[in-house]
């Protein structure tokens, strides 16, 4: 599993712009809009170290 360090510090740098972005968004679904972004960054994170994202020739392939 990923590390939790690098999810927390990743969180931590971006967590001023979700703040920023979501006050577009009505207060009701703030909150859980914040959680979902957050939860996606760390399983984004948690792929790209687990090594499924294809490479750049890989993806080629698949796609044509």
């Amino acid at each position: 599993m990923i590390n939790q360090d690098l999810c927390l510090f990743v969180l931590e740098k971006v967590d001023l712009k979700i703040k920023k972005s979501i006050n577009s968004i009505p207060k009701k679904y703030q909150e859980e809009v914040e959680q979902d972004l957050k939860e996606k960054i760390c399983n984004s994170l948690y792929r790209v170290n687990k090594g499924d994202t294809p490479g750049f020739f890989d993806f080629l392939k698949k796609n044509n």
